[in-house]
């Protein structure tokens, strides 16, 4: 019997560890990073003025408008657009209010920036498991999303997913 059990027994392999802790950031990383956006309700903190944003670009037939109407004390227009013309068009595709967009989408860029960031760790360390470890460390530093996931995380959140892509395309070139 107990030649049968040691025949049975197998030894986990460095890849598979490395494959359970990319599973592990993946889950832990989307449960983290969706949690605040289904229980807020409301896009936290600057959520206000990006809401007010997307429905001036919305209005505006989307061009740029000089002034936010947020408060109604003439804030210049000055983010990147990129985010509210995203959002907008989003609205307008599949017929969400703005307002769920702007609590969603945060979230769902951020969630985008743990496989990119798994890209740039495998390209610097080249070790799967060092990857896979690097990865989860990153998912569960609440740094990584925190000022990503409110309001203002619509213009922070695509600016951090291309700054991630930026430096794992330079890593690429160099090497």
């Amino acid at each position: 019997m107990a030649e049968k059990i040691s025949k049975v027994k197998k030894t986990i392999t460095e890849d598979e560890i490395a494959a359970l802790l990319m599973l592990a950031a993946l889950f832990f990383g989307i449960w983290l990073r969706l949690t605040p956006a289904s229980t807020a309700g409301f896009p936290l903190n600057d959520g206000g003025m990006f809401y007010s944003m997307i429905r001036d670009l919305r209005s505006n037939g989307y061009a740029l408008p000089a002034f936010t109407s947020y408060n109604n004390i003439n804030i210049p227009f000055t983010y990147p657009p990129l985010p509210f013309y995203l959002a907008g068009w989003l609205a307008d595709l599949f017929r969400i209010p703005d307002l769920t967009v702007l609590l969603w989408l945060p979230a769902l860029v951020n969630i985008l920036t743990l496989p990119a960031f798994a890209l740039l760790a495998n390209t610097i360390l080249e070790n799967r498991l060092k990857t896979a470890l690097a990865t989860l460390l990153y998912t569960l530093t609440p740094l990584s999303m925190d000022w990503f996931l409110m309001g203002g995380g619509l213009t922070r959140g695509l600016g951090q997913l291309f700054l991630i892509l930026t430096c794992w395309s330079a890593c690429l070139l160099f090497k």
